[in-house]
């Protein structure tokens, strides 16, 4: 079925064909996959071509009856009817759009919003929308809104509650979960076999991971908030009556505990974006408190999500809440070209937002994150002064030298994230250079005045670790007020527990002097030897 030119092959459902993507036309290849999809009658070898030129990651594959192959292109959903060698366009009179709206990568034509899976017998197949669950006939003749959620702004999605099979059996339930975009509530729905749909739960809660008992109509899930650990909940099918099976962390009660506020601002761009707030755990009103602002990309929709404090979790909201800080969590969303100027754009007026509750000291607010977090905390520290210090754990800080480095991890060139995903670049850097280095973090470096601490593994397989030492080096060069912890032997986080311990004590330590204005510990104005760091490793083993 496969030879040299075409490596890959998978079957059809039915076993009678197989899959075989040829790539080497297109090679070498510098981002997502491209190749020419062709079947293979297993039983005949007759070869037959279906797609040209087709970007692979858009391939949904084989139907379960091995009827109908799936696939995405020119954002819309088509299916290929094997036996007619027949295309047939899902979506194209549908008025929602299939592609991702909120997709914000560097992509000209935009990845769907997913699928649910097949009816039994290849007699339907699930989509999404923004909002929906849409079931459509294969050959295009029906299509139908099984939820109607774009009017409340509620997100359902297919849970597959039976994965030995392969389908969904028209004439049992099917079950949703279901999602409130602008409120965060979520719950659960079932569409009965007639069509209709029928809500079951839907609360100011994180509600997820329902499971049903194999022989009975018995079901459980999970229910949490920031204020009350996940329980486990029994319920029947019809969601008539609810028990809780689990009390967890009861001595919670003994602590003080803060509270998780949802936040509605809009970015400089004009977009309204949202954020969760989470308030000090001995809160008094009246008091200005200190705050650390944590970030990466979407942050809002785990406003229910409990936190439980750790002394090996470096960023947790809930130790920090415990130490009388306030903590934001702001959503970023990006402009192609412009990554670490679009962060700027959505943190700072989140950031204006919250001061103007008169509840925040605005000289004691530090800024956080890790990874691409991390690289957007080095960069907004380069374009404004609010910021009285600064963590970034394992930081991107040169784009340039960034987009010719390995990510180990996978030993893939990172040129392929700069072009197609987080990066957010359309071009590489030779066609974009003014871009590459305005949103450097490194060629900033100048107009940096927050003291900054970076902390790097030096087996680091995602982000190389000489991006500290560039920033490190540029910084010292320039009299500038950064520190560099190395871990050794450690990856992209740290996970040695002498390291995770070391690591979260230094961040408290860190923003407890520059945010609470309490004295340093000797490392931060001294640093550390090498011989006193290994005896202190001991000490917490």
């Amino acid at each position: 079925m496969s030879d040299e030119k075409a490596r890959e092959a998978t079957l059809t459902g039915n076993q009678k064909y197989a899959m075989v993507w040829d790539k080497t036309p297109y090679q070498p290849q510098f981002r997502l996959e491209h190749g020419d999809l062709y079947l293979v009658n297993v039983t005949s070898g007759k070869k037959t071509p279906v797609l040209t030129n087709f970007r692979i990651q858009y391939f949904a594959g084989s139907s379960p009856e091995g009827k109908y192959l799936l696939y995405f292109k020119d954002h819309h959903w088509w299916t290929y009817h094997i036996a007619e060698n027949k295309h047939t366009n899902l979506t194209g009179s549908i008025p929602a759009p299939f592609w991702n709206t909120r997709d914000d990568g560097p992509l000209v034509e935009k990845p769907p919003f997913g699928s649910g899976g097949w009816m039994k017998n290849d007699q339907e197949v699930i989509l999404y929308s923004e909002y929906d669950a849409w079931s459509f006939r294969p050959d295009g003749s029906h299509a139908l809104n099984l939820t109607h959620g774009e009017g409340n702004e509620i997100r359902y999605r297919i849970l597959r509650l039976d994965r030995e099979e392969e389908w969904m059996d028209p004439d049992q339930p099917v079950y949703f979960s279901k999602f409130g975009d602008k409120t965060k509530k979520s719950g659960f729905s079932m569409l009965e076999p007639g069509g209709k749909l029928r809500e079951l739960l839907y609360e100011d809660k994180l509600c997820r991971q329902l499971s049903k008992a194999k022989n009975t109509r018995a079901y459980i899930y999970t229910a949490e908030s920031y204020e009350d650990s996940p329980d486990i909940y029994f319920t029947d099918n019809l969601f008539r009556k609810t028990v809780p099976l689990t009390r967890t962390n009861p001595q919670q009660s003994h602590f003080s505990w803060g509270k998780a506020e949802l936040i509605d601002f809009t970015s400089r761009n004009g977009k309204p974006l949202q954020g969760i707030l989470h308030y000090p755990a001995n809160f008094v009103p009246g008091k200005q408190y200190p705050m650390v602002v944590y970030i990466y990309e979407i942050r809002s929709n785990s406003l229910h999500q409990y936190i439980h404090p750790s002394p090996r979790s470096f960023y947790n909201i809930t130790h920090f809440s415990q130490q009388g800080y306030f903590v934001f969590q702001p959503d970023i969303v990006y402009e192609v070209n412009e990554p670490g100027m679009s962060a700027v754009n959505c943190v700072l007026p989140g950031v204006e937002k919250i001061l103007e509750t008169g509840m925040i000291d605005i000289n004691s607010i530090g800024l956080m994150g890790h990874s691409w977090g991390a690289y957007q905390t080095a960069f907004i520290i380069t374009q404004t002064d609010l910021f009285s210090a600064a963590v970034a754990g394992a930081p991107l800080t040169n784009m340039i030298s960034m987009y010719n480095s390995i990510y180990w991890n996978s030993g893939t060139p990172d040129q392929q994230i700069f072009e197609t995903s987080q990066g957010r670049f359309r071009k590489p850097y030779w066609e974009l250079m003014d871009e590459y280095i305005r949103n450097s973090p490194l060629f900033q470096a100048e107009n940096i005045e927050t003291p900054l601490l970076v902390a790097f593994g030096d087996e680091d397989g995602a982000v190389d670790w000489h991006q500290g030492i560039e920033l490190y080096i540029t910084m010292r060069r320039m009299q500038k007020p950064m520190i560099m912890l190395v871990y050794a032997g450690e990856n992209h986080s740290v996970r040695k527990k002498e390291n995770m311990l070391d690591y979260t004590e230094k961040i408290h330590q860190f923003f407890t002097h520059y945010l609470k204005n309490e004295k340093p510990d000797p490392w931060i104005t001294e640093g550390m030897k090498y011989i006193d760091k290994k005896k202190q490793e001991k000490e917490h083993q």
